[in-house]
């Protein structure tokens, strides 16, 4: 268990948490991940599926972005 390249393209998520996780100090499996995650080899594995899984290891993850597609940032006042 390491940090190593993923072997398909579609366990693209449950790697990414992977890595996250020994970040963290958690050593996961991807094939734990992707198990508990719900990860399809048609159609990988969205978001939620990985909040989810993340969820499992005591690990919330935060939504970044804005809801309606908008760059609603304030603006620099310089």
């Amino acid at each position: 268990m390491g940090i190593y390249p993923q072997p398909n393209i579609w366990q693209c998520g449950p790697f990414a948490l992977k890595h996250a996780l020994v970040t963290l100090g958690v050593l996961k499996d991807e094939r734990e991940i992707s198990k508990l995650a719900g990860t399809h080899w048609w159609h990988g594995t969205d978001d939620l599926q990985l909040g989810r899984a993340a969820r499992k290891f005591d690990c919330a993850p935060q939504a970044v972005g804005f809801a309606d597609g908008l760059d609603e940032r304030p603006q620099d006042d310089r």
